[in-house]
């Protein structure tokens, strides 16, 4: 078994238990066979870009958690930053991003 499918299955699974969703009820929002989620939560089989998003879109989460190499805790946090960013046209994005920098340089000292 592959590492990587590993990883992307066990993330699948957390998300799914964290939000309630059974493996069938999951399977159905996302369009796919409860037995072939299954097969990649264990890491037995690799998932499309499309069956991805489909899982994303159901579980309300961004697919960027499964790109990096190695979801983190931290994910969460982040996913809720993300979403908070979602509500700001791109100038008030671009001053949000001078603040971070801003914060960032403070921090380093």
């Amino acid at each position: 078994m592959n590492e990587f499918n590993l990883m992307i299955g066990r993330h699948i699974r957390e998300q799914r238990e964290k939000r309630g969703f059974t493996r069938e009820e999951l399977a159905e929002l996302a369009d796919m066979n409860d037995k072939y989620l299954y097969e990649v939560e264990v890491g037995r089989k690799k998932i499309s870009l499309y069956k991805m998003s489909n899982l994303c879109n159901a579980l309300d989460i961004t697919i960027d958690c499964f790109i990096a190499v190695k979801p983190t805790q931290r994910y969460d946090e982040y996913e809720k930053i993300i979403k908070l960013l979602a509500l700001f046209d791109k100038d008030e994005l671009k001053k949000i991003e001078n603040i971070i920098q801003n914060l960032y340089e403070i921090k380093k000292g």
